[in-house]
């Protein structure tokens, strides 16, 4: 219903009140069918306004199938198994005998490099740099040089930090797949000096492979103190440390991840995990602490009941009798 009307009001000539239509009904109008209705009726302005807004991207009218033509924009953008047919569909599908090729095509969108949100170019690079993995000479050198070509057309009129580490870092591979090294390493420098924590994130990653796991923690640490992602996204990496049986990096980097977690469940989770930390370290009195506080959080979880009698038991075998009589009392 909502895609008649704006269809209805656009071949009424009015084009205003069909975008504002839009607007009011985005999260329950079909927006790739919406985009097709503006760029069908010659409604480039509010298209590319659609396009911008949604991550999408427009080489305004390039194409008579405007509607396969949307759809093939938000594949390329949406990434993953779409770029692919994508890249077919220009070159040998239904639109190479308009004989258009990649670069032409790609031509327009530097010229209107304003006009697009730095996320939705440099998601737009990646794909094709991943795509290009994927193919053969001479379609693989076009579509990096391409790549290339949006991040550098876009990096100067991106205001935000964040936007041009992540293109700095993506000309870094680039650079380093084609092995001009020392372009390379320029750009993945640009990348650090434009947000710290990509720098914090790939020592990290190093430190780990060269198994030298102390230094590693201590970078995955201020990594996680530095960034805002969701805390789900830290979990698999502070575990990876306590199932390496690597103890003392445990305890570094699960109290940074407490600070994060705003779930009862997963904090009992790792309160657990610090505190079967502090046990296999011979640090009965903060393992008893932390098996508390997990217990706080779920009083029904046995493991943490059992791992707390096991702490008691460690400390009356230590001799720690008024810890033990502590630990005991509270079961």
């Amino acid at each position: 219903l909502e895609n008649g009307i704006v269809e209805a009001a656009l071949k009424s000539g009015k084009s205003e009140f069909a975008f504002e239509f839009y607007n009011n009904h985005r999260k329950t109008i079909d927006k790739i069918y919406a985009l097709w209705s503006f760029l069908r009726n010659n409604q480039l302005e509010f298209a590319l306004k659609i396009a911008n807004d949604e991550d999408y991207i427009i080489f305004s009218n390039y194409y008579r199938d405007k509607k396969q033509f949307a759809k093939s924009v938000y594949y390329l953008i949406k990434g993953g198994e779409y770029v692919g047919q994508f890249i077919y569909d220009i070159t040998e599908g239904e639109y190479a005998k308009e004989k258009v090729n990649l670069t032409d095509l790609f031509e327009q969108a530097i010229q209107k490099i304003t006009d697009f949100k730095p996320k939705a170019v440099v998601k737009i690079s990646k794909n094709l740099f991943d795509e290009a993995k994927e193919s053969k000479k001479p379609l693989k050198e076009e579509l990096i040089a391409i790549s290339e070509k949006l991040l550098l057309a876009m990096l100067p009129t991106t205001p935000e930090n964040k936007w041009k580490a992540k293109a700095h870092l993506l000309l870094h591979k680039i650079y380093k797949k084609q092995g001009r090294q020392e372009l390379a390493k320029q750009q993945k420098d640009l990348a650090y000096s434009f947000d710290s924590t990509i720098k914090l994130k790939h020592q990290y990653k190093a430190y780990f492979k060269a198994k030298e796991y102390a230094k590693s923690a201590e970078s995955y640490a201020k990594y996680m103190a530095q960034t805002s992602k969701e805390y789900e996204w830290y979990e698999d990496e502070v575990e990876a440390f306590f199932d390496k049986d690597l103890y003392e990096e445990s305890i570094l980097l699960i109290p940074v991840l407490l600070d994060k977690i705003d779930d009862d469940f997963d904090k009992m989770r790792f309160y657990n995990l610090l505190g079967l930390s502090y046990l296999r370290t011979d640090k009965l009195n903060q393992a008893n602490k932390a098996f508390i506080s997990a217990y706080k959080y779920d009083k029904t979880e046995k493991n943490v009941q059992k791992n707390i009698i096991t702490c008691g038991k460690s400390q009356f075998e230590k001799g720690d009798f008024e810890s033990a009589l502590e630990t005991f009392t509270f079961c």
